[in-house]
């Protein structure tokens, strides 16, 4: 029997010793109104001359099921047909049943996208060899909407793959879409979007606004969130306002080495205490000890301290770590390595690390991590040093935080809002237009060049000390400024021509991970809360979508508003509750099972709240296998739509390791043994 993917739900042998022939079928027969259903017989035929075997041709008579040498194909309801599948469940919506007889085939879809899998399911039982088993199937599929995310460099490629899985969406995150004004680009997407739909695909564009506004931002950079810079010391060299050439010193990290201990634990470091954290004097790198991290199960453990540093400067984190039998559950950042985040006035943690270190796993002997990274505006840092979704033994020895230079990128980049400098007592302030000025705004230019340039008649000296504050955009700024015009304006037309073109039922909008909110004068002059500026956005996102096509529904990733994910970094959990409920939230989490409590959490809380969702795994089969599980269990509420595998290039060589295990189990759902 050859492999069937996805498994149908029903399967039995006819009883009958023996295989038919694939050249025994010497025509098809498709009835009038299942002709949609054409691409199916077209990607069949196609597979058979791959195995150097003749296509079935198309009957020039009507036939009925059943006649000898014929592949017979259509929806409409039969006695006959109900006849021949006696003791076979009757499929439901996209399902299709399929018999083998001895010198025939039939296969009778529930409706035509249902008949379009029963030929891919026929298309999988042509053996090598040409031989078919001879069986009957009734199968349908336990999920709606079944599909993936795509990032491919080629997605034309993939389509008929991906429709011979039984997914009917594709999900398309392309910078080429903010640009269908161009006839080559509109062309091009428009034809994809129609192959799509001839493999009942239904193509969704997903133009990324806010928190991954990377494509955005390329088109139009000050559409960025900026970040305020108040009294950044800054010196007045050859005629322009520079970041100062002074020395960073190092930071001066408590204990270090970890040579005081007070009861075998380490003076100056707060820990976890559910493993083991303790200095260890048997194994170090220098000086008389280390500390070891200790797990006999995968978990995280951690030691941290918090350090002054000065703001907008660059430096380096490092440490010595040796490993032993550090075993991981994934393959993301887990095992040994340090990291650390700017630390908020209100004495939060900044929304992501500002770096952390390549990571070890196995058994390795003292191994130096390091990386370099930015402070921006914070006064303070975290320093972690861990053991993520990891079990065995580490080691961490001689932990320092050095200078590197100040961040040369502040007046290199992209200036927003007012300018405001001073002396260095704030006392004096000097004007634009007659003290400085402020060059035409380019953003990315090289880090010796800068904006602000002084005036031949200036009051300032050269080398005068200054306080600078201004609104900063630079490299690697990804979030989208909510309150800027330019932005708006860019989704409303990149909308709007994406439906034109495509004609897509659903349009994603991303929408995930910011990385800033409500900092700049733009959005502060608004004198809205998180929650007011999220909603409004969000909002405005659907209002462009309506006056485009009010019958495209609109989707979104959840992690910004959902309580169990990222919406308490921006305190953003009430977000929800002023939404439309037309919008479709794709919730995601991907560790498993780390994360399963939160994809139950995730999935009342958004069916509490009245959305309509899909569940999206990663390249874990397990953790595709508990998201299918999870929203099949909760299929009788109208609101589970479906699963949404998504495929992002970070893991490039991992991308694709759980799309089987998607399609299975979202089809089929799962089995125990699937375990």
């Amino acid at each position: 029997m050859p492999e069937l993917l996805p498994t149908p739900q029903y399967m039995s042998p006819m009883g009958i010793d023996g295989s038919l022939r694939i050249e025994q079928i010497k025509n098809y027969v498709l009835e009038r109104d299942s002709t949609k259903a054409i691409t199916g017989i077209e990607q069949l035929n196609a597979a058979l001359k791959t195995k150097r075997m003749a296509p079935i041709p198309k009957s020039t008579a009507a036939k009925q099921p059943g006649t000898p040498c014929t592949l017979w194909l259509g929806v409409k309801p039969s006695a006959k047909l109900d006849n021949m599948f006696t003791g076979m469940p009757m499929p439901k919506e996209q399902g299709y049943r399929l018999m083998v007889g001895i010198d025939w085939v039939v296969i009778q879809g529930k409706d035509v996208q249902g008949l379009y899998y029963g030929l891919m399911t026929m298309m999988q039982l042509v053996q090598s060899d040409g031989s078919v088993p001879m069986l009957k199937i009734s199968d349908w599929p336990e999920l709606k909407l079944r599909g993936t995310y795509i990032c491919d460099a080629n997605p034309e490629q993939k389509i008929e793959y991906l429709a011979s899985m039984k997914l009917n969406f594709i999900v398309f995150e392309y910078p080429e879409l903010y640009m269908l004004d161009k006839p080559a680009a509109n062309a091009r997407w428009k034809k994809i979007a129609d192959e799509c739909r001839k493999h009942f695909v239904e193509p969704i564009p997903e133009l990324q606004s806010f928190g991954h506004g990377n494509a955005v931002l390329s088109i139009e950079p000050r559409c960025a969130e900026a970040i305020p810079l108040i009294n950044l010391p800054v010196v007045a060299r050859n005629g322009k306002v520079q970041v100062p050439d002074s020395a960073v010193p190092a930071l001066s990290v408590n204990n270090p080495g970890f040579e005081q201990s007070e009861q075998g634990k380490p003076i100056g470091w707060e820990f976890d205490k559910n493993g083991e954290v303790a200095v260890d004097q048997t194994v170090k790198h220098e000086g008389a000890s280390s500390l070891r991290i200790s797990r006999s199960s995968s978990g995280m453990l951690r030691a941290w301290q918090t350090v002054p540093c000065q703001p907008h400067c660059i430096y380096e984190l490092s440490s010595f770590v040796k490993t032993q039998d550090v075993k991981a559950t994934r393959d993301t950042i887990v095992g040994a390595y340090i990291e650390l985040y700017g630390i908020k006035e209100d004495g939060g943690l900044s929304p992501a690390p500002l770096r952390y270190t390549k990571n070890l796993v196995g058994t390795n002997d003292w191994t130096k991590l390091s990386a370099q990274f930015f402070t921006d505006g914070y006064t303070k840092l975290r320093v972690y040093i861990r053991m993520q979704d990891a079990s065995g033994t580490i080691w961490f020895d001689e932990v320092a935080v050095t200078g590197v230079s100040h961040d040369t990128r502040l007046l290199s980049g992209l200036i927003t809002g007012p300018v405001v400098l001073t002396d260095k007592t704030g006392r004096i302030s000097y004007e634009e237009g007659k003290d400085f000025k402020i060059l035409e705004p380019t953003i990315m230019k090289s880090p010796s060049s800068s904006s602000l340039v002084i005036t031949s008649y200036s009051r300032i000296k050269n080398r005068e000390e200054l306080l600078l504050s201004f609104d900063a955009i630079y490299e690697g700024s990804i979030t989208c400024c909510p309150s800027e015009p330019l932005y708006r304006n860019l989704m409303r037309k990149a909308i709007r021509n994406v439906i034109k073109c495509m004609k897509p039922k659903y349009l994603h909008i991303g929408h995930d991970e910011p990385q800033i909110l409500n900092q700049d004068a733009r959005c502060k002059a608004r004198h809205m809360s998180n929650v007011e500026i999220v909603a409004d956005d969000i909002i405005r996102m659907r209002q462009y979508l309506r006056e485009a096509d009010p019958h495209c529904r609109m989707m979104m990733w959840d992690d910004a508003l959902n309580p169990f994910s990222n919406a308490p970094i921006f305190q953003l959990e009430k977000t929800a509750e002023r939404l439309p409920k037309d919008i479709i939230m794709n919730a995601w989490a991907y560790s498993y099972p780390a994360d399963n409590e939160k994809i139950q959490k995730s999935i009342d809380f958004w069916l509490k709240q009245g959305f309509d969702i899909t569940g999206s795994p990663w390249f874990d089969p397990n953790n595709c296998k508990f998201w299918s599980e999870q929203l099949i269990k909760n299929k009788g509420n109208k609101q589970i739509l479906g699963l949404f595998y998504t495929a992002w290039g970070d893991l490039p060589e991992k991308r694709w390791d759980g799309l089987t295990a998607a399609a299975q189990s979202a089809w089929a759902g799962v089995k125990p043994s699937d375990w």
